[in-house]
């Protein structure tokens, strides 16, 4: 009988300390982590290695070096396509809680075709091309008021080709 309930004292020391090592996580060095607590964020974890409290803790991995690739975006104006740009952000994340709070993917592509619906709306479309280098400006503008807001620091902005939707295509 004793025999029997020290295999099984052991049996269940061996499972849990495999599920506590199990919970040990490692950070790679160029993501950073996210620390959940009942689906909420609780803190942001740095590269290495760091225990996961079993059943309470969630972790999410994401990259600090960020992109968001606008290809071919059409832009309507009045419920009329009038523009398509191609539109490359680079941003680093600094503030883990304010990205991921804020959507930051989704309001900055919001905040691009808002930005160059409102260009359109003011210069139109006529020499577009001649004048991307202004639109970028304003793009890079709209999205520098928001940095500290989305927890981000913008590296690049490049602005591919924006090119005007011709009427006579469209009919």
């Amino acid at each position: 009988m004793l025999d029997f309930a020290m295999y099984i004292t052991m049996l269940t020391a061996i499972s849990l300390s495999l599920f506590l090592l199990s919970r040990i996580k490692l950070v790679p060095s160029k993501k950073t982590g996210l620390i959940l607590r009942r689906r909420q964020f609780y803190r942001p974890i740095s590269p290495g290695l760091h225990f996961v409290v079993p059943f309470v803790e969630r972790m999410v991995l994401y990259d600090v070096h960020r992109k968001l690739s606008l290809n071919r975006e059409i832009i309507e104006v009045d419920d009329e396509p009038r523009m398509s740009i191609s539109l490359l952000v680079l941003y680093d994340v600094v503030d883990e809680k304010d990205f991921h709070d804020a959507q930051v993917d989704q309001f900055m592509r919001s905040m691009i075709v808002e930005v160059t619906k409102k260009y359109i709306m003011n210069y139109g479309t006529q020499s577009i091309s001649e004048q991307k280098f202004a639109l970028q400006a304003r793009i890079k503008g709209a999205i520098l008021e928001k940095v500290v807001e989305w927890g981000i620091q913008l590296n690049s902005i490049d602005l591919l080709s924006a090119l005007a939707i011709q009427e006579t295509f469209l009919a």
